[in-house]
């Protein structure tokens, strides 16, 4: 289908962090991503891509016609320290995705995903609604601010901002979506959903996509292997050090119901990038490959089949 292409991110090859030895270089990441005939790629952790030396970063994309997707704020957004701290660092991203608009025009974006994340006292409850820690009023408003506040950054730079509600972040859960939801409502701020983190969080990924249809903008899309899913919840394991024990698997090989997803999204009538994220450890990047084609191949069957009907 024209109007929904396929995307990954560096996460898929075990990028991590923004730099190390055991990381698949970005070039290379960039070539694998060609090779595999997927036509969008978000940047990963800020400092992964050197943005800073943009000319060569755009032609690097250009060259394999790879166009791209969106940039992201990963990190602790309650903190007014640490937000003040990454200011720069956002609105060189900004100004850099302005640069690196998609020339599709069917297709909207980039898009600046803003992502609470990195507070201790959530790493050990993901998953758990009954025993996470939640924000206080003072808190929740706080860290909603922080997100206008880099919203703006982004919308002055021509770019879309976007919220992840996003496992192991004040973000997590249905009330909590639900409540920073009703503080954007007068913003032009919208959503990311993630299928995977929406699942983990306890919550069905097509309702979620059903009742926030509206504010529906982008969508990463995630598989889980059951049994080490069910195991991280017990043993409260943190999100990654499950995906590093094999939670993400390719789409339609594990115990999320794709079809119904597929199908709800068409039904919206969503329109975009689906960006296949299958975490893993940096060790494990070469399974990549193989994972993306699986991938790609199952999400355009169910695509076609959907559009026949």
């Amino acid at each position: 289908m024209e109007n929904i292409l396929l995307a990954t991110a560096p996460c898929t090859f075990g990028v991590d962090r923004p730099s190390g030895s055991e990381l698949i270089n970005w070039i290379d990441f960039l070539d694998r991503v060609s090779e595999l005939k997927i036509g969008g790629v978000e940047l990963g952790p800020m400092g992964y891509i050197p943005i800073s030396n943009a000319e060569w970063v755009l032609d690097e994309f250009s060259m394999r016609g790879i166009h791209i997707v969106a940039g992201t704020v990963f990190d602790d957004l309650v903190s007014r320290a640490r937000v003040n701290e990454l200011k720069e660092d956002i609105a060189q991203l900004c100004k850099f995705l302005s640069r690196a608009k998609c020339n599709l025009k069917t297709i909207k974006g980039p898009y600046l995903i803003i992502i609470d994340w990195g507070h201790k006292e959530g790493r050990s409850t993901i998953g758990n609604y009954r025993l996470a820690p939640r924000l206080d009023r003072d808190s929740l408003r706080q860290l909603v601010e922080h997100i206008c506040l880099i919203a703006k950054l982004a919308e002055d730079a021509g770019v879309i901002p976007l919220i992840h509600p996003h496992v192991g972040g004040y973000i997590e859960f249905h009330d909590e979506i639900q409540e920073v939801v009703e503080y954007i409502s007068k913003t032009n701020i919208k959503l990311c959903l993630d299928t995977g983190h929406t699942f983990y969080a306890g919550m069905n990924p097509v309702n979620v996509i059903s009742n926030y249809s509206e504010l529906v903008e982008y969508i990463h899309i995630k598989d889980f292997n059951l049994g080490v899913y069910l195991s991280s919840i017990r043993k409260n394991h943190e999100f990654f050090e499950a995906c590093a024990n094999g939670l993400t698997c390719a789409i339609g090989q594990g115990c999320l119901d794709y079809p119904s997803i597929i199908k709800t999204l068409l039904e919206i009538n969503y329109s975009g990038y689906l960006t296949i994220e299958i975490e893993k450890s940096p060790a494990h990047w070469r399974q990549a490959t193989f994972q993306l084609t699986s991938s790609g191949d199952y999400l355009n069957q169910l695509l076609n089949y959907n559009s026949r009907i």
